[in-house]
């Protein structure tokens, strides 16, 4: 069986709630530390390929795992899967478990993308440089609404290879692309087995601001771009993103100044990391 290369941690958030992060430790005095963020639905499955990068690289690497998500616990009022209390546990989890350690990145996906900006926005001294995945000052609607038509929805599924080809028939044209090999390994990033049948790895209750809260139009995030201004950022969007446009990140990185924009071709929302480009920028981020 192969030895797993992180140790599961678990913290108590603000409110009591048992949340959990994965821990990547180099073998030596780490270089810096990237803290991942994953998207909505995500959990720290995701960070897997560059979380090991990263640590075959001399760095720490900390993968959340958002309440409700993963290996979080679930919680019992749903008006509390909200941003603002993401942040709230990502700060706790940096100044109480972590120890705001100096050299601090950030990577988020999507949801995670827009936690990173606004807690930069909340302490600019928070992160040294933050890399955001397929997540823009603006965002396209289309995108949003697609998103949150599925959110919440999951059916009950009766086995792996149904799982797969839903996965696969709802995500085909974001990874047009992936191989039988790579749905299966994709889907079980997904899912995890319970009694014997797939369950969407994360509490369907996550929908509910989604659903309830006007708010989940579009958001106009230019204003935070000042503060945004104060780090490096790594850009990466996929190239047949439905969510960020390349008119926006091409705005962003013009008007940043140090935004290194990278497009991953014939991939949508979002990119996993697994190219050599996306590496090598999110490590050169803690080099400069």
């Amino acid at each position: 069986m192969t030895k797993l290369r992180y140790s599961s941690v678990y913290y108590t958030s603000p409110d009591g709630l048992k949340l959990h992060y994965r821990e990547y430790l180099p073998d030596g005095e780490p270089l810096a530390t990237y803290l991942c963020m994953p998207g909505l639905t995500r959990n720290a499955n995701d960070f897997g390929t560059i979380a090991e990068y990263l640590q075959d690289q001399g760095c720490r690497v900390i993968c959340a795992e958002q309440r409700g998500r993963g290996n979080s616990e679930w919680d019992n009022n749903p008006e509390n899967y909200d941003p603002a209390i993401y942040c709230r546990d990502m700060f706790h989890l940096i100044r109480n478990m972590l120890k705001s350690p100096p050299d601090l990145y950030a990577i988020g996906t999507s949801l995670g993308g827009f936690m990173s900006v606004m807690m930069n926005a909340s302490d600019p001294t928070i992160f040294k440089g933050i890399i955001i995945n397929d997540m823009g000052l603006e965002l396209n609607q289309k995108g949003l609404d697609r998103i949150k038509s599925y959110v919440g929805k999951d059916k009950v599924i009766n086995s792996w290879g149904e799982a797969i080809a839903g996965v696969k028939n709802a995500n085909s044209s974001v990874y047009p692309n992936y191989s039988d090999k790579e749905w299966d390994q994709f889907t079980r990033l997904l899912y995890v087995e319970k009694a014997g049948k797939p369950v969407a790895n994360y509490d369907p209750a996550i929908s509910t601001n989604l659903n309830e809260k006007p708010e989940t139009a579009a958001p106009d995030l230019w204003p935070l771009m000042e503060t945004l201004k104060s780090v490096p950022v790594v850009l990466i969007r996929g190239e047949l993103s439905d969510i960020l446009s390349s008119q926006v990140a091409e705005r962003m990185q013009q008007e940043h100044g140090n935004l290194a924009l990278i497009t991953v071709s014939n991939v949508g929302h979002c990119p996993t990391f697994d190219t050599c480009e996306e590496k090598s920028a999110i490590l050169a981020l803690s080099k400069r």
